[in-house]
């Protein structure tokens, strides 16, 4: 006879803890490409490759995409309106202007233990030559966070 009864829910390890085999938590909209972690979350995984392109005016940033700003003056780069956990983008200055991150209506970014202004008037902007920054979409839609960053950075 089969045996008809469904494992339990899957448990990720911990760097003390073993996890438990089991059922896998549901993957979101938006995260097709995304593996499975040990720790039971699920994530962009090396498999993702960044796009990058050189802009010379302000623009809004796409999932996956990295962006060497190129002008002498600074460039607005404007948070996306729809995001999804995970989404990820990435500035370079490429000359002496810097660069701003901007956001829209209900967004914040978290940076070094500092939360920009939610909303429109909240930014990131690089005060720096030779900067670099990589931002995480953690709360779809209105959250993000500084994963890594090079240079000196004003938070409004």
């Amino acid at each position: 006879m089969a045996n008809t009864s469904l494992p339990g829910m899957f448990l990720g390890a911990t760097a003390s803890t073993n996890g438990s085999i089991g059922l896998v938590p549901q993957p979101i909209a938006g995260q097709e490409n995304f593996v499975l972690l040990g720790d039971g979350s699920w994530s962009p995984g090396a498999s993702v490759t960044t796009v990058w392109s050189v802009v010379t005016s302000s623009t809004a940033l796409a999932d996956g995409n990295g962006y060497f700003a190129n002008s002498a003056s600074t460039l607005t780069f404007t948070l996306p309106a729809t995001s999804a956990v995970g989404d990820t983008y990435q500035i370079a200055e490429m000359n002496s202007g810097a660069f701003t991150i901007a956001q829209r209506a209900s967004q914040a970014i978290i940076f070094n233990g500092s939360t920009t202004t939610t909303g429109i008037g909240g930014s990131i902007t690089l005060t720096s030559t030779g900067g670099t920054i990589s931002v995480v979409c953690n709360v779809a839609n209105t959250r993000f966070q500084v994963l890594t960053s090079l240079g000196e950075f004003t938070v409004t």
